[in-house]
Parts: structure tokens; C-alpha cells; sequence
């Protein structure tokens, strides 16, 4: 964490004050330290398992160390299949590839313009914020904790920023009015962005079920400059060099403070506890959210009703796994085995040159050789064919191995690219859609995932963004009504949800037959309708609903789905349009019908506030 800001280190992006002193003397430091403590111990197993399982993805050199990777004779890794490699980075694209479209829509279906109006403003903030963060990295490396250690955490930052700038003030001293200059910061920008947390430098209340977590704590390790930077004051108690906790490697030679940050969702506040009898900080709740925590709940690759433990899920195949290592060290064993050797009769000259031959030719021998049996009986090489038969089975276990591999992990032949030329099409999408049910339950618990980010996301833009933010970030003017009802209990008023499938890479060729598709439902819907509504059978909002209704489950577009509310709103007129022969009313001749007059000049145009609906 060197070189890294206050944001990066409290959650409210800013050196917060102590609580009073009474707090502090009464705050039980030790009993904190006991609880973590505990919870990390019953983590350990999965810790340790999750390490494991962490080099065997690397191919590290000491992978097979207490795992079931398994060795070959001699000791050596060379020839192991590294499947849990190819597994993950085949799940990866297929769980999350792209960044996910945000969609903010009335929860109560009101055409009220202000809501609308609010509504807009929100999904674009949270789409520039999270196209100018870095939420897909971050996405991709929850996931791949997700799919090896067993658990994905992220949560929330939010980042003010603040320079400084030379403000004068006019003061008045002895009757005399005088320009004084001070320095001040002044808010330069917000900003909220999702941030990875590290696998194992997150601590969890033991609990069965996440509703019932009362506490959680973030592990830093920081380097004395920041510990000195962020808690002045405090006294420096450093981690042990020989704690399972320090690792230079990763934390760096500086880094030998570690720091809990526990949230504690009881007392509504933020510890941040270090090896000394009193906590270096205490904040009342910074975010102020509706859940407290500044995170969704984390991404369990197994669940279990019965604990919040992680499993790796590789333990699930890693007996498997060692089968098929075994497998693949026995074959180049038994590849190097398929030599041509064999003896001749020293007695017999020229047979060395002889078996030196090259193609197609030809050498002169002994007559009485040709009469003795020829060469066949001075020569006998080695019969190579049981072993190439013991070769070739080895090479079907190998594949049956990786099959049961497949089956446990979801990966299908689909997934893979490895469809048959000769399938029919019929055949070859029922295999696409299999794959994808097995695929959907992961899809659905990340894309879950991510709303909940985007509703966290939400609540701080709408608690703690100013108004020119918003404003800067959107494109929309917000007026006093619309900001209102931002800083209002916005999540429930708003459903905040993602594009279906916006997450995954897409098939362009299938997107092109949906979108084209659902034109041409359209249009034989507008075919059909269009007379009933002339004839008034059936009135235009109840045309315009039943096309709402067929098209919900398609997740429409905003903007088509503002296009069909203005079906039959009055367009505005034009002020240099020219007026129909016969002047205003037509005079002179026969009347018009009021439904048939032309528009008086002049109107103002449709008022977003006040949409005229036919």
C-alpha cells in the first residue's frame, strides 16, 4: 500500500476524527483481537487448502507439495497436465468477459417525467463510473478468486478529491475593509469505483448464513511511513517477521504493521485495531448505507447451509487430478520405451553397415546366408507392439480422466469448440443450450453480484455526490425536484438491474437474429393493432401496454421503450410551416371538423414535465 492516499485506506476517503476518549478507554481491544482470531482459525484449513490450489494453478515448483497432484518416479513435475490452468481460464470468459450495462428502471411503473428524468440520471453516473473505474479488471480477479481459492470479494470505495486554491475574504478592521487570503481545499471531484479484496486478508464472523454476520474485518499490511501517516500518534507495534501473516515477497520488505479494519454492523462503526491496547481509530458509521457493509455479500463458488467456510473448487476433482497426472507420467515413460533396438551375429560382416542403410538400398551378402534363412536369422529387433498397445490405452484413460474432470467442473464439449462438423444444427443447439443451463446458476449468482454493487454504488452517488457532479457526470440538468428525489430512499423507488446476459461476450450473429426478431414482432403487432385503435375497439394505452407486456422479457432498450411511450403524443409544430390553403378555419367554405384542424401557431413545444399523450 506505499504511495497510497487517504481513499485508499478509510472508507470515507478522508483522515476521520477519534471518538471521545470515554469511547476509546472503554473499548475492549483484546476482546476484538480474540474474535478474529477464532475466525481465522476456522478458516485455517481452507487457507491452507486455498494456497495449495493457488500454486497448482501457477505450476509452481512446489505445487505438488501436500496436495494430490502427485510426482512422477523420480520425483520430477515435467510431464504433469495442469488441468486446473485449462479449467479456470475456460470458466473465466464464460461466467465474465464484458462490463455489465446498467439499467435503472421505475420500480412502480409511474410515467411521472421527474422520476424518469431521475432514473436516467442514475444509470448514466453509474455507467461513467463504471467505464472510467476499473470494474472489469477487478470483476475478472473476484472471479478467478471465485473459481480457485473459493471466495470473491470486492467492495466499495468512495474517493472525494480535494486541491487546495487561494480564496480571499473582505474584512472589516477599523472602519477599513480589508482582502485577506487563505488557503482552503476545495472539492475538486467524486468519484466511486469497486476495489478487489484480497482472498485471505478478509475475516468473516463464523456464522451459517451471511444474514447472520454481525462483524466483519479487512487485514492491511502497511509500512511504518503509513502507519505514522494515518494513525499519528499510536504506538508501533509491528507483526512478527515470523508470522504466517508476513511475507516480504508479497507485502514487500518495508510492510511489517498489520492493521484490522472490522466493521461492526451492531454499533453501526469502523474499528481499525492494531497490536496496541487501544484502537488506533474508531469512525461512527462512515457511508451511512441501508445494509452497512461497503460490500455485497461475497461469491461462494460451493455453498453450504451450514457455514460461510470457503471450498476450493478444485478440491472437488483433485483425486481425479491425480489420476491423470499419474497417467501422464507414465506415457512418456512408455514413449521413450518405442525404440527400434535389437541384435545381430557379430560373425556375420557387413550386418552393421546393413542395418545403417538408407532408403531403397541395396547391399550384397554372403550366398550362404540367402540359404541359412536370410537375415531374419541374424538379426531380431525388438517387438515394440505390446507397449504401444499399453500406450494406447493409457492415451483413453487420459481422455476418460479429463472427461470426469469435465463433468464435474460443468465444462462440456460446447464450451470448448469441440462440436462435431457432422451434427446437425438441431443437434448442435440442443448441446449449446445444456451447456449454457449449467453455466446459468454461476451467471446468475455474479450478475446477482453485481447488481448489489451497482445498488451500493448507487446509494453513495446519491448520499454523497454534490449535485454538479451528477450534473457532470450525466448530461442532465437536475433540477431542485429530480434532486429531491435522488437524495430520497432511492433504492425503493428504483429497481437497479443489468442488461440479461451484458456480462458474457456475445454472439453477434445470434444478437443480430433477436434484435431482428423482435422488429419483426413489432411490426406485425402495429400491423394488427392499428385498425382496432382507429376503429377505437381498443384504446391506444391498452394497445401500448400489451406491447410493453410482450416485450418485457426481451429487456428493452430505454430509449425504444421511451420511443413507444410517445406513440400517439402530439409532435410539436413547426413555426415556419405553411398554412394550408384556405387560411386558419378555412373560411368561406365548408367547416372543418375539430379533429381534422390544423394546429394554431405558435405552440410551445412538448414540455418534458407534461408529455401530451393522444
Amino acid at each position: 500500500m506505499a504511495g497510497s492516499s487517504d481513499s485508499d485506506f478509510f472508507p470515507v476517503g478522508s483522515t476521520p476524527t477519534l471518538n471521545n476518549d470515554d469511547a476509546e478507554d472503554k473499548f475492549n481491544v483484546t476482546l476484538w483481537l480474540n474474535r478474529i482470531s477464532k475466525a481465522r482459525q476456522k478458516e485455517h484449513q481452507w487457507r491452507r487448502r486455498a494456497k495449495d490450489v493457488l500454486k497448482i494453478y501457477g505450476d509452481e515448483e512446489n505445487a505438488a507439495i501436500n496436495t494430490y497432484t502427485g510426482s512422477s518416479r523420480d520425483g520430477s513435475n515435467e510431464n504433469r497436465f495442469n488441468i486446473l490452468y485449462s479449467n479456470t481460464e475456460t470458466l473465466m470468459p464464460a461466467l465474465f468477459s464484458a462490463l455489465p450495462k446498467p439499467n435503472v428502471s421505475n420500480r412502480f411503473m409511474t410515467q411521472d417525467p421527474i422520476a424518469k428524468a431521475a432514473g436516467e440520471v442514475i444509470e448514466r453516473v453509474l455507467s461513467y463510473s463504471l467505464e472510467e473505474s476499473n470494474f472489469k479488471s477487478t470483476m475478472k480477479a473476484c472471479v478467478k478468486d471465485y473459481l480457485l481459492p473459493g471466495r470473491g470479494v470486492v467492495r466499495v470505495r468512495f474517493e472525494p478529491e480535494f486541491e487546495q486554491q487561494t480564496v480571499k475574504t473582505e474584512s472589516e478592521v477599523d472602519g477599513e475593509i480589508k482582502l485577506t487570503e487563505e488557503i482552503k481545499e476545495v472539492l475538486k471531484k467524486q468519484t466511486v469505483r469497486p476495489e478487489l479484496v484480497q482472498w485471505d486478508a478478509f475475516v468473516v464472523e463464523p456464522a451459517k448464513r451471511w444474514e447472520d454476520v454481525t462483524w466483519i474485518a479487512f487485514i492491511h499490511m502497511i509500512s511504518k511511513k503509513e502507519f505514522e501517516k494515518w494513525f499519528p500518534g499510536s504506538p508501533l507495534v509491528g507483526t512478527a517477521k515470523s508470522s504466517e501473516d508476513y511475507d516480504s515477497e508479497e507485502y514487500g520488505v518495508d510492510t511489517q504493521y498489520m492493521v484490522f479494519e472490522v466493521w461492526d454492523k451492531d454499533a453501526k462503526k469502523v474499528y481499525y485495531l492494531g497490536q496496541a491496547e487501544k484502537p488506533l481509530k474508531i469512525i461512527d458509521d462512515p457511508l451511512k448505507l441501508e445494509g452497512f457493509w461497503p460490500l455485497p455479500d461475497p461469491l461462494y463458488s460451493i455453498q453450504r447451509n451450514q457455514t460461510l467456510v470457503p471450498i476450493p473448487e478444485y478440491t472437488m476433482y483433485q483425486y481425479q487430478h491425480y489420476e491423470l497426472n499419474q497417467l501422464c507420467y507414465r506415457i512418456p515413460d512408455l514413449i521413450k520405451s518405442c525404440k527400434l533396438i535389437g541384435i545381430y551375429d557379430s560373425q556375420v560382416t557387413g550386418l552393421e553397415d546393413f542395418l545403417r542403410s538408407r532408403d531403397s538400398q541395396f547391399n550384397p551378402v554372403q550366398t550362404n546366408l540367402m540359404r541359412d534363412g536370410g537375415i531374419k536369422s541374424v538379426v531380431d529387433i525388438l517387438d515394440v507392439s505390446p507397449i504401444i498397445q499399453v500406450l494406447s490405452q493409457l492415451y483413453v484413460e487420459r481422455d476418460q480422466a479429463k472427461s470426469i474432470i469435465h463433468e464435474i467442473t460443468g465444462i462440456s464439449d460446447v464450451i470448448r469448440g469441440e462440436t462435431n462438423a457432422a451434427e446437425t444444427a438441431t443437434a448442435q443447439s440442443i448441446k449449446a443450450k445444456y451447456a449454457g443451463l449449467r453455466l446459468r446458476n454461476r451467471r446468475d449468482d455474479i450478475d446477482g453480484f453485481i447488481v448489489k454493487l451497482l445498488r451500493i454504488m448507487t446509494e453513495i452517488i446519491c448520499q454523497l455526490f454534490t449535485k454538479e457532479q451528477m450534473q457532470e457526470m450525466s448530461g442532465i440538468e437536475i433540477t431542485p425536484e429530480i434532486e429531491e428525489l435522488l437524495r430520497s430512499d432511492i433504492l425503493r423507488c428504483y429497481k437497479i438491474d443489468i442488461e440479461t446476459d451484458s456480462t458474457i461476450m456475445a454472439n453477434m450473429d445470434e444478437e443480430s437474429q433477436k434484435r431482428a426478431a423482435i422488429i419483426e414482432s413489432i411490426t406485425q403487432f402495429m400491423v394488427t393493432i392499428t385498425p382496432l385503435v382507429q376503429q377505437q375497439i381498443i384504446p391506444l394505452e391498452t394497445a401500448k401496454a400489451m406491447l410493453m407486456y410482450a416485450l418485457q422479457s426481451t429487456k428493452i432498450t430505454r430509449e425504444l421503450q421511451d420511443a413507444i411511450d410517445l406513440i400517439g403524443s402530439t409532435p410539436p409544430q413547426n413555426e415556419n410551416m405553411q398554412m394550408p390553403q384556405g387560411g386558419m378555419g378555412n373560411m368561406g367554405g365548408e367547416q372543418m371538423p375539430i379533429n381534422e384542424m390544423p394546429q394554431e401557431q405558435g405552440l410551445p413545444q412538448i414540455d418534458f414535465q407534461e408529455p401530451l399523450y393522444g
